[in-house]
């Protein structure tokens, strides 16, 4: 089974759209990313456009994480169950495949299926065992950017709290 097989039969709606590095990409990833993204007109919005995507970079850059060495998958919300849990399957598929040295997952909607918890709230800060994978759940950079107004700075603390235990885990 491979990332291009995966590829070809994982999305049966035309709306619902995931992404997928090339398979040459993999060799050296350390870190997987897992990212809720939106459409903008009908196409699945690039990780490093707008703010959010600045912002993405940002945190990155301060892990001191080379592209080469991340893995971004990026799953499109549906509002049909079905398909967001298809994507969801062929996400962790895409884990499995890869096998990073620890995936930092910014959806709750893969949070929900490999684990007990609902949301990034209850289990953020923690790391997560699934099928022998380190999972480190935490908010991503579209919520940190949308709940300053909210909360201030302190979900962008815990965020980067988060990200040094991915770090640490990484020997960076």
């Amino acid at each position: 089974y491979s990332l291009n097989e995966l590829r070809k039969t994982s999305v049966s709606c035309d709306k619902c759209m995931l992404s997928f590095n090339d398979e040459e990409e993999v060799d050296q990833v350390k870190v997987m990313f897992i990212l809720d993204s939106s459409l903008i007109k009908g196409e699945l919005q690039n990780p490093f456009d707008g703010p959010s995507g600045e912002f993405f970079k940002k945190m990155l850059s301060a892990m001191k994480l080379d592209l080469e060495t991340v893995y971004i998958a990026k799953i499109h919300r549906c509002p049909r169950s079905s398909e967001l849990k298809l994507q969801s399957q062929a996400i962790l598929e895409q884990m499995k495949l890869i096998k990073p040295q620890a995936c930092v997952v910014c959806s709750p909607s893969v949070i929900r299926v490999i684990s007990e918890f609902e949301s990034i709230n209850q289990c953020r800060g923690k790391w997560l065992q699934w099928e022998g994978l380190k999972i480190m759940p935490t908010y991503s950079p579209a919520f940190l950017m949308r709940s300053e107004n909210v909360y201030g700075k302190v979900k962008k603390k815990e965020a980067w709290a988060d990200l040094q235990l991915v770090m640490h885990e990484l020997t960076i």
